[in-house]
């Protein structure tokens, strides 16, 4: 989370009010890039970060304390430190969902797709070596959240589950004709050319749609509600949207990671709650495409996983106002 941290702190630009403060912290906060017990900056520092006045962060720190989010300790050792919300109720989600129109719903995935795939295709262009890796760490860290946690509707293990268990190196590479991550990580024979066709045909053709309809089928109908513990649904949704945060923030560009930022703050996070079954191939070819520099296949595998995303919680929505 190095690079997508190095934004929480930056200039306001011309929103240079406590709302503004408190908005940008909350949703570090939230998305867990502001860690529990952590000691925030003093407040010159926060002033001088943000670019607002000092009055300001401390109107700021004051709307955090009430939301329950930082602790303010005087004296030695003293300062503001950082409360990570305890994680919302199962219903939450379900409540936010059924409060969204349809309408808002496909405008939020609108904008989420014309950020993130410009994120990922610039990604591919610019980012480092550490970068990538940064990436494949954020893609292991929703291996771990998903790993025991998913089921699919007749209690099959979950794509995460599958990949986990053949030890990562061939779970694309067996649905995708032979081509994809096996030969990618290990540069073997097929060359650029055969692991882009694997990456593609691997995550969203061939054997995996049936995979992605039997689980948007399954999810509509409540079964990610028994097929996920909370945990796993809460830490699998973090580990999404810290994914999406790397990608931005590989793309060397402090805008689209502001953006990227915001949008989760606003009702984007509920993109990636429930979870996706198949989520932890889908970011691992993502990841691939980036690593390749294939910028094209990158924005496209971010495009459909966003898109599958989004009809995920359209059917979902639906099947809410139903019940």
């Amino acid at each position: 989370m190095g690079q997508a941290r190095s934004h929480v702190f930056a200039p306001l630009g011309d929103l240079g009010r406590a709302e503004a403060v408190t908005t940008r912290l909350t949703d570090a906060i939230s998305m867990g890039l502001l860690a529990d017990g952590e000691q925030l900056p003093s407040e010159a520092e926060l002033a001088g970060q943000f670019g607002v006045a000092t009055v300001t962060v401390r109107e700021a720190l004051v709307a955090l304390r009430q939301l329950g989010l930082v602790a303010t300790r005087r004296g030695r050792g003293g300062g503001s430190f950082v409360i990570a919300p305890e994680e919302g109720a199962p219903t939450s989600w379900r409540q936010r969902l059924r409060a969204v129109s349809l309408s808002e719903l496909r405008d939020i995935g609108d904008h989420y797709l014309a950020v993130a795939g410009a994120a990922a295709r610039l990604a591919a262009e610019r980012s480092s070596p550490e970068d990538v890796e940064r990436l494949r760490l954020a893609t292991e860290d929703l291996r771990r959240a998903s790993d025991g946690q998913a089921r699919g509707a007749d209690g099959e293990a979950s794509v995460a589950e599958g990949l986990a268990a053949r030890g990562g190196g061939e779970g694309l590479a067996a649905r995708g004709g032979g081509e994809g991550l096996g030969s990618v990580a290990g540069g073997e024979a097929g060359g650029e050319g055969g692991a882009r066709r694997g990456l593609e045909r691997g995550v969203f053709g061939g054997g995996g749609g049936a995979t992605r309809e039997r689980a948007a089928d399954g999810e509509a109908g409540g079964v990610a509600e028994r097929g996920w513990s909370r945990w796993g649904e809460q830490a699998a949704a973090r580990a999404e949207r810290q994914f999406h945060l790397e990608v931005a923030a590989a793309a060397q560009s402090a805008r689209l990671t502001h953006e990227e930022v915001q949008l989760q703050g606003e009702r984007g996070g509920l993109l990636w709650l429930p979870p996706s079954p198949n989520a932890y191939a889908e970011h691992r070819a993502i990841t691939e495409a980036i690593a390749l520099q294939d910028g094209e296949l990158a924005r496209k595998l971010t495009e459909e996983h966003i898109l599958e995303a989004v009809d995920r919680l359209v059917d979902m929505h639906l099947a809410l106002l139903e019940s």
